[in-house]
């Protein structure tokens, strides 16, 4: 049967050369063979098929490969600085002002009551008895605010170190002490207790000519127990870290925040064992290496993360 030229209404292969042929390309169609050959391959006459070569199989694609969940990165910074001791000024600056507008108000509504009552006696009453006024907030009010401030000052230093984890107002359990600051460096954990005190800060040995008692003097008071509190915090710390990380070293650390050092010579004491300092000192302290047994910062400040909750 002779073939015939015609447009194809469906893609197909030209029988002679293999190339696909497109849907409504003009095509030699051989009704016979039941097949298609392209312009270029006809001639007028049959022509063999060509060997077409098997299609390939698909590649086996390898099974995927698990991804373990990405475990995030220890924070640098843990716990807001500041945040327990700010509550407990807020606690106390507003018990304290509703305690003096309470009196203010209740002053107010007896002297016009007195008044009406007895017009000419009410008066002379009102006029010998002494107002109540909105006083400042008292110092051991306002020290709350003091300590707050001082929290955060220090909380700005860790931060300017380098490869320091700080946690901050850690709660000390089974009690309502809270410690101030938890440094991670990668030469030990600096238990750090911060101190805004006004005065200048001095060692003073006390002792007799032959015992030493050296004591820590802030604007001429003795302060020593500050220093020796600090025994209550590294104990807690140490027994957080015995079961992972024994061999990681707790030192303790006082920071005082705007006290007053000599000029010249100006150093850190050490009283009772620990380290008094301002808070320049303290960025040198932390980003100073030392020999020190290598640990897992990473892991030793998620344990005490989880240990000791936020206060």
């Amino acid at each position: 049967m002779a073939q015939k030229q015609l447009r194809l209404r469906r893609a197909d292969r030209c029988r002679a050369c293999g190339d696909d042929l497109p849907v409504g390309s003009s095509q030699w169609w051989d009704a016979e063979a039941r097949a298609v050959t392209c312009a270029a391959c006809h001639d007028g006459s049959p022509v063999a098929p060509a060997e077409i070569p098997p299609p390939t199989a698909a590649p086996l694609e390898a099974p995927p490969v698990p991804i373990a969940p990405e475990i995030p990165p220890t924070p640098k910074v843990i716990g807001d600085s500041g945040a327990s001791a700010q509550r407990e000024y807020d606690r106390r600056s507003a018990r304290e002002l509703a305690r003096k507008t309470k009196a203010v108000d209740d002053d107010t509504e007896w002297r016009t009551r007195i008044k009406t009552e007895r017009p000419v006696l009410g008066r002379l009453a009102a006029a010998v008895t002494a107002k109540p006024v909105m006083t400042p907030e008292s110092q051991d009010t306002a020290a709350w605010a003091t300590g707050a401030a001082g929290e955060r000052r220090v909380a700005e230093v860790l931060a300017s170190c380098t490869g320091v984890y700080a946690l901050h107002d850690r709660r000390i359990p089974g009690s309502r002490a809270n410690i101030d600051h938890i440094a991670v460096a990668p030469h030990g954990v600096y238990v750090i207790d911060a101190k805004q005190y006004q005065g200048a800060i001095e060692a003073r040995d006390v002792g007799g000519w032959l015992r030493s008692d050296v004591r820590l003097y802030v604007n001429g008071r003795d302060r020593t127990k500050l220093a020796e509190g600090m025994a209550r915090q590294v104990e807690v710390v140490q027994l957080t870290l015995n079961a992972e990380s024994p061999a990681v070293p707790v030192h303790p650390v006082l920071c005082f925040v705007g006290a007053a050092w000599p000029r010249f010579r100006r150093r850190p004491l050490t009283i009772r064992g620990v380290t008094i300092l301002w808070p320049d000192a303290l960025t040198q302290l932390l980003n100073t290496a030392i020999d020190a047994p290598t640990y897992d910062a990473d892991a030793v400040a998620a344990t005490i993360g989880r240990s000791l909750p936020p206060a």
